[in-house]
């Protein structure tokens, strides 16, 4: 099975990148400074892991659903088919 680096590997990635190749390369104030807003841009967003609205929107879709099967009785059948793992899991503990 093929491993996908996950999102701090990749977040980790772009910062190195920035620092290490295109930082060195710039030449102007400007430029200089628009990289280390996007390195900084990138640490917030490593620093919010776990916490980012795709955890919300999962939680929002799971409690809707249950609201429409408790609403609808007749999708239990269905639900009960339904696989218990989210495809989502595998990203969230990324």
């Amino acid at each position: 099975m093929e491993r996908h680096p996950t999102q701090a590997e990749l977040i980790n990635s772009a910062i190195r990148t920035v620092e290490e190749i295109l930082g060195p390369e710039l030449r102007t104030q400007w430029a200089r400074a628009s990289a280390g807003q996007l390195v900084g841009l990138l640490k917030y967003t490593l620093a919010r892991q776990g916490t980012d609205s795709l955890t919300r929107q999962e939680g929002e879709l799971r409690a809707t659903l249950a609201a429409l099967y408790a609403a609808q009785p007749a999708l239990g059948d269905v639900a009960a088919e339904a696989p218990v793992a989210s495809p989502l899991d595998g990203l969230l503990a990324a």
